[in-house]
């Protein structure tokens, strides 16, 4: 019986101390938020992918890759956990996926779009800013011949 009373108290130690650690001090992020347009135009489906190219050494945690949605006005904002408010300090390639209609396709096919993808080049997040507003210009031309 004691053994089993002293298991208990053993994970009990071990779930405080877990819920204490982990409720502790937090990775850092930066807020990042901004409008994307293509070629001149809200896209009615995007997403922008921030790809990890180097990090902040001084947090000791290994960067990740995040992803925004972009609404229907164009704008977006980037976390790079959940109840993250931002991306962590490093640098990033960052990568458009967008839409387009087929050349000659119904609109109303399901197959009427084409994914197009733009690398628009590598974005910082300083650690000591306190949020980047990072707005997004895909040109014209990316448009042709690439998919």
């Amino acid at each position: 019986m004691s053994s089993i009373y002293s298991l208990w108290r053993a994970t009990l130690c071990v779930g405080l101390l877990c819920i204490v650690g982990c409720s502790g001090e937090k990775v850092k992020t930066v807020a990042v938020s901004g409008h994307i347009t293509v070629a001149g135009q809200t896209p009615k489906e995007c997403y922008i992918y921030f790809m990890p190219t180097s990090s902040d050494s001084s947090s000791g945690v290994p960067m990740r890759p995040s992803m925004a949605t972009v609404a229907a006005d164009g704008s977006y904002s980037v976390k790079a956990f959940k109840d993250s408010k931002g991306l962590m300090p490093g640098k990033y390639n960052v990568v458009i996926s967008y839409f387009v209609p087929k050349p000659g396709a119904n609109p109303n096919a399901a197959n009427a779009l084409i994914e197009q993808r733009y690398q628009a080049g590598e974005f910082v997040v300083d650690a000591k800013a306190g949020g980047i507003e990072h707005n997004i210009e895909v040109p014209a031309q990316a448009n042709k011949g690439k998919s």
